[in-house]
């Protein structure tokens, strides 16, 4: 099975719409190993989101570089709402935003994704996008066991994974 990437972006845009939140950005990864995803993330955001304005945010994952783009939003024009490339990302912002004074979700709404059960322990608790990677595993597992064993004739084609959105408090 494989993630849609492009899915998490659009699971994240259209809960964020849907609650009415009109001004979006969405972090993308300032790391040349997630740019791709974050990219296609973006993409699926953007899409999603249709005729409302999507800021891109580029954020290297680091507490000064997090600092200033909450910073900027505490002083100024901000989102309403921000996709965090993962939940880490999220965490990291939240943290900024948090710390520059902003309220979340009251200020600014933020969704992770991956929904790592790390989530739950955060104040606000972080709403995220889950992905099914046990899913993910145990067809691969499967598929391997039925090539090991001969009772595979062919490779099946991988399914997409369709995320989800878990509500907590901080969107």
């Amino acid at each position: 099975m494989v993630n849609d990437h492009a899915g998490v972006g659009g699971c994240a845009a259209a809960y964020l719409t849907a609650n009415g939140h009109r001004e979006l950005a969405a972090v993308v990864p300032w790391d040349p190993q997630l740019l791709d995803l974050g990219l296609e993330r973006l993409a699926g955001f953007r899409r999603a989101a249709g005729e409302v304005p999507v800021a891109r945010v580029d954020l290297a994952f680091d507490e000064a570089a997090a600092a200033l783009v909450a910073g900027r939003w505490a002083r100024g024009a901000r989102p309403s709402a921000v996709f965090a490339y993962n939940d880490e990302y999220g965490m990291l912002l939240m943290r900024a935003l948090l710390d520059a004074g902003l309220r979340v979700p009251g200020d600014v709404a933020v969704v992770g994704a991956d929904d790592l059960p790390l989530c739950d322990l955060l104040r606000p608790r972080l709403t995220s996008v889950h992905l099914e990677a046990v899913a993910s595993a145990r067809s691969v597992a499967d598929t391997l066991d039925g090539m090991i064993r001969g009772t595979l004739r062919r490779v099946p084609s991988l399914p997409l994974l369709r995320p989800r959105i878990v509500v907590r408090e901080s969107a």
